[in-house]
């Protein structure tokens, strides 16, 4: 390797012949007598007018037995057995006669064998300089003459940066009781590209690793660490603003209040866990507010990034506050997609529940019990204990934050000692009981071949196994949530044969599960009829109840409405279903009776019905009361729903009630 600055020489007239003084130098390492035929050549190209006295004889005796030419310097590189490297620094600190001249040595010496000229410059940079040297424009392509191959440099510094990360990670990071070294190295692959780019140099790499290494592995309490509550990805966005701004990383830290929107701004720290924010849409529709002023509180974050970066010193600050509470999506490099192990566990620093555990120095009495439930959660034994967890947090008003942390879990690999199908049972419970559409889209695409890396006895399926780990869950799914299931399958019988191919299910197989369904649903709505003290629900009361009801009457009518085996289900399920209970079968009419499509579900039960044995008449007797009676028979016989809604309560719990009481009997006469 021969390193030479051109900036170095005496003056730009000399730049060439310090050049060959430096390269014969070298060559005599390797080749006795280089120094005079490097020498000799410079001589011949008129760049040396005569011989150095300090010549060794030796060399004077091999000089004169040799052609001084550039064939022999060239012969005499090949000689030595080894690339030579030319490596030629600071072009983009030259002026132009000096980089004209540079080019020149190019040039003219670029064909010596086993040579390369490695050129370090800002190509724009030397573009300018030609042109205002020449007077001419020389265009972008002026130095493709010259130069063979690019090298981005930044591209090459961005790429060791991140690799010198990795290794003080694997060096200074353990494995956490839940985050382990491995899944903070995916969040680092993941996200290295963004950061490195914001930090450009080895020193500044090394000052943001120890701020990381340090929070990163900071003790909430005795038992908990940051790191098995935050996500990594996050986490290392957060220390980028930490070391970039950090007067916006205070704001965040201070200023950021949460409340059932999400987050907001506000300048008042005082009991900012209880804080509202009065101009979010909810508080706004309900005419609620408190004594915080608009200036005070902002807008919600979601909306207006602004107050909180008003005074940033870091013009990606807005970037990079917008992927912590937005979405990553533009950061972060190669998103992973449901389907693949991705990174992400416990991204909570969006709720309420999960953003003190960023900051382990901010008060917040709740954040040991949150951590204590989110350890008991992944690694509880049975699905009785999870339940009660998601239940008591469910009452504590921390929805969103669950559904997070459930969704972010089976996005990513699963966590030491989590049973990976119980995870999925935990969906299915929280996807059921409290409509969390996220979770229940989770499922729906669960459904589809390849898709989510699948887990049993906490090791890996085997990729062939993968759809029955698949189908097992489902039939659990059935049995113990029909509705859910109903939502999951039915949107898959309108598909076209191409697209139902990429589902885990045939057409026929869909079939016979939308009839399982049906009998589930009826099985589960019987269990809750007989038992008066039903808890199954983990304390979620008459709501749970109605929603019970309410996926009975959903499932019944999708399923009529379909053609789906309604003879067989009619005959098998429906008709015992209604002569051990006739009263609750009412239900069955009331399904969206104000659809247009009602008319026709009415139609094909009655028909139905009839072609089983059992006629309305037949129902109406076995009925226990005169009030139900009256109902039916009115129901029944009442196609106008703008009469029937005179006395009809129009909300399906007014109407719960209204069967219950002994009322039923003046509404009707009414």
């Amino acid at each position: 390797m021969v390193t030479f600055n051109p900036r170095s020489a005496k003056s730009v007239e000399h730049i060439q012949e310090d050049f060959f003084a430096k390269l014969a130098q070298e060559l005599s390492r390797y080749y006795w007598g280089a120094s005079l035929i490097v020498t000799r050549y410079a001589e011949q190209i008129g760049l040396l007018n005569n011989f150095s006295k300090a010549r060794l004889l030796a060399d004077v005796l091999r000089l004169l037995c040799v052609k001084g030419d550039k064939a022999t310097v060239s012969t005499a590189i090949e000689k030595i057995g080894k690339r030579l490297y030319i490596i030629l620094d600071d072009l983009d600190r030259l002026e132009g006669e000096e980089l004209l001249e540079t080019i020149k040595l190019i040039d003219v010496n670029a064909d010596f064998k086993n040579t390369v000229f490695l050129v370090a410059c800002d190509k724009k940079y030397a573009n300018d300089v030609f042109q205002k040297y020449l007077g001419v424009n020389p265009s972008q392509g002026y130095l493709d003459k010259y130069i063979t191959r690019e090298v981005h440099l930044s591209s090459y510094v961005e790429e060791k940066l991140a690799e010198v990360m990795v290794k003080s990670l694997e060096e200074k990071l353990g494995d956490g009781e839940l985050i382990t070294k491995q899944v903070v190295l995916q969040g680092w692959h993941e996200i290295a590209p963004y950061i490195v780019s914001h930090l450009g140099s080895m020193r500044h790499l090394k000052r943001y690793q120890e701020i990381f290494i340090s929070d990163f592995s900071l003790e909430i309490s005795q038992r908990y660490k940051v790191q098995d509550y935050v996500d990594p990805i996050d986490f290392f966005l957060l220390t980028l603003l930490k070391y970039k701004d950090p007067g916006v990383y205070d704001a965040v830290k201070y200023r950021i209040c949460f409340d059932d929107n999400g987050p907001f701004y506000s300048l008042d720290p005082e009991n900012r866990w209880a804080r509202k924010n009065p101009f979010s849409k909810r508080n706004i529709a309900s005419g609620s507010s408190d004594d915080t002023s608009q200036e005070d509180s902002g807008s919600m974050l979601s909306d207006h990034i602004s107050p909180v970066v008003q005074a940033a010193q870091w013009a990606a600050s807005t970037e990079v506050v917008s992927a912590l509470f937005e979405g990553r999506d533009n950061v972060v490099s190669g998103q992973s997609s449901k389907g693949l192990p991705g990174i992400g566990v416990n991204s909570l620093i969006q709720d309420r529940r999960g953003f003190t555990s960023y900051f382990p120095d901010l008060e917040d009495e709740d954040r040991e019990s949150w951590c204590q439930d989110v350890l008991a959660l992944v690694q509880c034994k049975d699905d009785e204990s999870g339940c009660e967890v998601l239940d008591r947090r469910y009452r504590m008003g921390d929805r969103k934050a669950m559904i997070r942390l459930l969704d972010k879990m089976i996005e990513s690999r699963p966590l030491p000692n989590e049973d990976r199908i119980r995870t999925w049972k935990f969906i299915a419970y929280m996807a059921d009981k409290c409509g969390a559409e996220e979770l229940e889209n989770s499922l729906r695409f669960c459904l589809r071949r390849g898709t989510y890396t699948c887990y049993e006895d906490w090791g890996i399926v085997a990729r062939g196994k993968c759809n029955d780990f698949k189908m097992r869950l489902f039939d659990w799914v059935i049995a113990e949530y029909p509705a859910l299931a109903y939502r999951c399958f039915c949107i898959m019988r309108g598909l076209r044969r191409q697209d139902i191919a990429t589902y885990i299910y045939t057409k026929a197989e869909v079939e016979d599960h939308l009839k399982d369904v049906f009998n589930s649903c009826f099985k589960r709505y019987e269990h809750l009829l007989q038992c008066e003290d039903y808890t199954y629900g983990g304390g979620w009361g008459d709501e749970f109840i109605l929603n019970q009801v309410m996926n009975l009457q959903s499932v019944v009518y999708g399923l009529f409405c379909q053609d789906i085996g309604t003879r067989e289900v009619i005959t098998e399920t429906l008709v015992p279903w209604i002569k051990a209970y006739p009263e609750h079968s009412i239900w069955l009419f009331l399904t969206k009776y104000d659809e247009p499509s009602s008319a026709i579900f009415r139609e094909k039960m009655l028909n139905g019905l009839d072609d089983a044995g059992l006629s309305v008449e037949a129902w109406i007797e076995l009925m226990t009361t005169s009030e139900m009676q009256e109902v039916l028979n009115l129901i029944v016989k009442e196609p106008d729903i703008r009469t029937l809604l005179k006395w009809l309560p129009r909300s399906i719990p007014g109407l719960w009630n209204l069967l219950k009481s002994s009322k039923a009997t003046d509404k009707c006469n009414n």
